[in-house]
């Protein structure tokens, strides 16, 4: 997943960020697991945000 979103989501910003936000290298800034999880297992501490985003949830179950 971070994988992910650093590479179709953060580096395609790369430009929008000055020269002093950008790493040794030139790159843009990156996100890590701890970004969203903060120490723990879900993030959110668990919470439920299946309702506010069914999107998400893939395709619904065969009837």
């Amino acid at each position: 997943m971070t994988r992910d979103l650093n590479t179709n989501y953060l580096d395609p910003l790369k430009a929008e960020f000055p020269a002093n936000r950008l790493g040794p290298y030139g790159d843009g800034p990156k996100l890590y697991c701890a970004t969203c999880h903060q120490g723990v297992n879900k993030p959110l501490l668990g919470a439920s945000m299946a309702e506010d985003w069914p999107e998400l949830g893939g395709a619904p179950a065969p009837q």
